[in-house]
């Protein structure tokens, strides 16, 4: 099971969060965190490196061991020729619904490649580009991740199989983030939002680098960053 723990995150001199272990997960890959920064959780007593404390929630699945059955050898049995027709009809009635079935999948699949809204979590990784099930051509579209009580947690728009656009949102429905990116990385306007509404911070990103920032205390109050 994974714990539903808040995930406290002390990187660029300074304490976010707090994080569901989604949200630490999703936010680390993007580059806002670094596996090495330091990271609390409410239920721990020690900060860990954060790539520790992600491995500690991930989720466990219990070996399910599959039983055998042997069963006994079949008798011969003597069809005649009526039989065969019959058989013969059935089995191409079988491959008639297996072909209605692919061309069903590859529907789908375009579908949710053209048009579509996918769970995040559905997305298929490969070499760092996304794809939608069943498509062998990048994925382009939007991608959602909800709450519990269907409430939105974070957006993503695809281009090419890589992140465009990026939104995260508090529970309370208030936004998180929002942040453009390019290639898969941050590159150009990036900001964040204390859960009360006030702007958190207003970063300008490079191809994943910081290249100017502007920060604010919960009271609206601009401060420079040490």
């Amino acid at each position: 099971m994974m714990f539903e723990s808040d995930i406290y995150i002390n990187s660029q001199g300074r304490q976010w969060g707090p994080y569901s272990a989604k949200e630490a997960g999703f936010l680390m890959t993007k580059g806002a965190f670094s596996a090495t920064d330091w990271a609390w959780v409410d239920s721990g007593e020690r900060w860990q490196p954060l790539a520790e404390v992600l491995k500690s929630h991930q989720p466990t699945v219990r070996p399910v061991e599959a039983e055998i059955v042997r069963h006994p050898k079949a008798p011969a049995v003597v069809v005649n020729k009526s039989q065969r027709v019959t058989d013969a009809r059935l089995l191409m009635g079988w491959k008639l619904k297996a072909a209605l079935l692919v061309m069903l999948v590859i529907g789908v699949g375009y579908f949710f490649k053209n048009s579509g809204e996918l769970e995040y979590d559905q997305l298929d990784r490969r070499n760092g580009v996304a794809f939608a099930p069943g498509v062998e051509e990048p994925f382009e579209g939007q991608a959602m991740s909800y709450y519990p009580d269907g409430k939105p947690m974070y957006s993503a728009e695809f281009k090419g199989g890589k992140e465009e656009m990026v939104i995260s949102w508090y529970d309370n429905g208030r936004k998180q983030s929002e942040a453009s990116m390019k290639g898969g990385k941050f590159h150009g306007q990036v900001q964040y939002w204390y859960e009360n509404g006030k702007l958190m911070a207003n970063y300008t990103y490079e191809n994943g680098h910081v290249v100017k920032r502007q920060d604010w205390d919960p009271d609206g109050n601009m401060y420079k960053r040490k």
